[in-house]
């Protein structure tokens, strides 16, 4: 299910990002429907996701007994349902209307706040006018190559970046040279060619 932009404006710490930031994190986020005794999460669950509850209420139930509610909507609605890792409680829907959910990948959700704080700060530049400038970062925060990469050591590597201007056709690398440094292509296209064995 697909999730409105501006379900997320009020929800902490998502509240800060910028509007093509909060935009492009929605069409990462997991809208789920859960019905009157479902279980969102155990305690002791390591899921790495960051979990919104939109509307409904759910029941934490602590492993020492003790219980808290949450209802969506409400001033500890907005702030992501039971963050710490591994999780401390046992979430279970309790209202008597189904519960909206959204989920995003944890890591995901570090990052752009991190790019969004670089943005902000002027260490990282893009065209204000143009709401897709930061599309290419938001591709390179998705991908496999910076799955791993801790939030923190972003802000060195988007800072780092030069731009390069190439002509159609150029060589940008060939295959066996020392790897120098790391490309991104940003706008365009490029052609990737293998040697074959034997030359």
């Amino acid at each position: 299910m697909a999730v409105d932009v501006s379900r997320l404006k009020d929800l902490y710490p998502l509240d800060s990002l910028r509007p093509e930031h909060l935009e492009a994190l929605t069409r990462e986020g997991e809208l789920s429907v859960h019905a009157r005794g479902e279980l969102l999460f155990r305690a002791g669950d390591q899921d790495e996701r960051t979990v919104y509850l939109l509307s409904g209420e759910v029941r934490g139930d602590y492993p020492d007994g003790r219980q808290k509610s949450i209802s969506g909507g409400s001033l500890q609605g907005r702030y992501p349902l039971g963050d710490l890792q591994p999780r401390r409680f046992t979430a279970t829907v309790c209202s008597d209307t189904d519960a909206e959910v959204l989920s995003f990948d944890r890591r995901f959700v570090e990052k752009v706040l991190t790019f969004d704080q670089l943005v902000r700060s002027g260490r990282f530049r893009t065209d204000p006018g143009d709401p897709d400038a930061s599309r290419w970062a938001f591709r390179l925060l998705q991908s496999k190559a910076l799955r791993k990469v801790p939030a923190g050591s972003l802000e060195r590597l988007f800072t780092r970046f030069e731009p390069i201007n190439v002509k159609d056709g150029q060589t940008i690398i060939r295959e066996g040279d020392d790897g120098d440094y790391f490309y991104v292509i940003k706008e365009g296209a490029a052609a990737v060619s293998q040697m074959q064995d034997g030359g």
